[in-house]
């Protein structure tokens, strides 16, 4: 990635940190430097520029890696210390400042530097005032009540609803429920779980009975391990014939098993991960299609004509253009967590109404990719030869239950100040969530400006009938670009725009 790309997509992330506790250095390079050596990313750019006070913690084990880079202890403390990490995580070469000090004494002070900033944390954080935990202390069970809580909230709010013929389902329907997620909750906890405790949470089953009593269960496939004979299916098909309709969980897993293998930084070893495990730190796989036997199962419940509601279990895109063919209702639950199975049970009979809007555009296979929103503004034909260019869902797509009709959209600017606003009705008759995005489109530069940026966005709630006028008030210091002289600078004239509405304003 060039400078100008990494100042204008990085920059404003960056700048946002000034006031976090903590940093983590990334493992990757950038334009070959390693970040955790690198002294212009975290001392010039985030110290400096950003005035960011807190720490600079390294990645487990990354500064090993130095090694292989410098060669020798010495040399790999003094580039990690000199760039601004002040915090190892499971590394040998932090061990070995004393040596490095002894060869390269200016060290001392960043040593220093970077014990203090550990040491006020520590403050900060009360570890001085009160060192010690009382063992019998009864929060915890508060904490675990409001963390589920949140949970629930969160994960219902996530999940994003892209395909619906079906959905609400009528309370009382006889349901088969059917999928290699439904019975083990960690598939739908993601990478890098701790231990659970057996029955501590409830499954997509016991959610469901919230609705209705009349539920059957069949696996139909696995994740990834694929099945020579049809009992599976077969199985699942056969319950799915005495259903109304059919529950089917479809996508990957970032499940531990807790006897397995494991490298120093935490992250599953290759010979460890489970013929089910296809997501995760170290899990990295070139295809999107799904695994084992999911898309034959599809295809098998399919003919029994009964409606389909697959909810999409991933911690990444996979390739679902089959699945939005013959699926009735697709919902993307992403890895939910331990509140999920309610959360579903309640989107799915409408007590919430699905809000969730992609953070990402959503591809169509692999050979498509890769496919992002904020792509430079270049005259050329998007399409390839054999397949189209633009992604199965825009980035912010999502449905809903409800309707929403967007005007008036009105956009000033003075006092070095963007003032927009809009007008939305909620035209169904249920309330519903919607989320605002506001995009800018940059003209009149020296340089290809991206296409639109994601400016701000808000989510709001509008009952049957109501009509809300939403404003943003943007700062102009944040319409701005890297010009060609590598500065920042104003573009002539900046779109805004709402859901299809746009207007233009002259900087």
């Amino acid at each position: 990635m060039g400078k100008r790309e990494f100042l204008e997509v990085y920059g404003p992330l960056i700048s946002s940190l000034k006031k976090a506790a903590g940093v983590m250095a990334a493992y990757n390079d950038i334009d070959g430097v390693p970040c955790h050596a690198n002294r212009y990313l975290l001392n010039d750019l985030l110290r400096k520029k950003n005035e960011f006070q807190g720490i600079v913690m390294a990645d487990g084990t990354a500064l090993d890696r130095l090694m292989d880079l410098y060669g020798n202890y010495s040399d790999s403390v003094f580039a990690a210390l000199n760039a601004g990490v002040d915090l190892s995580l499971w590394d040998d070469v932090y061990m070995h400042i004393s040596d490095a000090i002894e060869q390269y004494p200016q060290l001392l002070l960043k040593l220093n530097n970077s014990v203090k900033r550990v040491l006020s944390i520590k403050f900060l954080l009360g570890l001085f005032d009160d060192p010690y935990i009382d063992e019998n202390d009864t929060n915890m069970e508060e904490v675990i009540h409001k963390s589920n809580d949140l949970n629930l909230k969160i994960s219902s709010e996530s999940m994003t609803l892209v395909k619906n013929t079906i959905l609400p389902l009528k309370k009382g329907s006889s349901l088969a429920v059917i999928g290699p997620h439904v019975k083990n909750i960690y598939h739908w906890l993601g990478d890098y779980t701790a231990p659970q405790l057996e029955n501590q949470y409830d499954s997509l089953i016991d959610s469901l009975k919230n609705y209705t009593s009349n539920i059957m269960y069949a696996k139909g496939s696995n994740i990834r391990e694929i099945t020579e004979d049809d009992k599976l299916i077969n199985d699942a098909v056969e319950v799915s014939n005495k259903a109304d309709a059919v529950v089917l969980t479809m996508g990957g897993s970032s499940m531990r098993n807790f006897n397995m293998n494991f490298l120093n930084n935490g992250a599953v070893s290759e010979e460890s991960i489970l013929k089910n495990t296809d997501t995760g730190e170290n899990v990295d796989v070139a295809s999107l299609s799904l695994g084992g036997n999911q898309i034959d199962l599809l295809r098998a419940l399919k003919k029994t004509r009964k409606p389909i509601i697959v909810v999409m279990i991933q911690g990444r895109p996979y390739d679902i253009t089959e699945v939005m063919r013959l699926a009735d209702a697709v919902l993307i639950a992403w890895y939910p967590g331990q509140k999920g199975p309610r959360a579903i049970s309640d989107i799915l009979f409408g007590k919430i109404n699905p809000s969730g809007k992609l953070p990402i555009s959503y591809p169509r296979n692999t050979e498509q990719l890769p496919v992002y929103y904020y792509q430079r503004r270049v005259l050329k034909n998007e399409n390839y030869f054999d397949e189209t260019g633009c992604p199965l869902f825009e980035f912010g797509y999502g449905l809903s239950y409800g309707s929403f009709d967007y005007k008036n959209l009105e956009v000033s600017y003075k006092n070095n100040r963007v003032l927009v606003s809009v007008d939305i009705k909620n035209t169904s008759s249920v309330s519903a969530k919607e989320t605002v995005l506001l995009f800018s489109s940059f003209f009149g530069t020296d340089v290809l400006p991206q296409r639109r940026r994601l400016m701000s966005y808000k989510k709001i709630l509008l009952e049957p009938g109501q009509t809300k006028n939403i404003g943003f008030e943007i700062k102009d210091d944040r319409l701005l670009y890297m010009n060609k002289s590598m500065k920042w600078d104003k573009p002539r004239r900046v779109e805004l725009s709402i859901k299809g509405l746009s207007k233009s304003i002259t900087l």
